[in-house]
């Protein structure tokens, strides 16, 4: 497993389209690695793949409740209701 490099803004891919995942690789179990790795490195509860560089549809969450982390591939939002306001991290 390896930390991987934190894409910050302005870096453009930031703001790039993501694509769909149409396989599970074995480059992609290590793209999901390597994130976890570097989501704990950051002291952090959630990364998006394309906040390390890749432009897929990929994010690993954790916190306290989770016995594990979660992998999110291709995400994606069906609902939503109400609101409400966080600090993030």
């Amino acid at each position: 497993m390896a930390i991987l490099e934190m894409r910050l803004l302005p870096d453009p891919i930031l703001r790039r389209k993501t694509n769909k995942v149409a396989k599970i690789t074995p480059q992609l179990k290590t793209l999901v690695k390597d994130m976890i790795e570097t989501m704990r490195d950051q002291f952090g509860v959630g990364l998006a793949a394309n906040q390390v560089g890749s432009l897929q549809k990929v994010a690993v969450v954790e916190t306290p409740e989770l016995e594990e982390p979660l992998v999110l591939i291709n995400p994606e939002i069906m609902k939503t209701e109400g609101e409400r306001e966080v600090v993030e991290g």
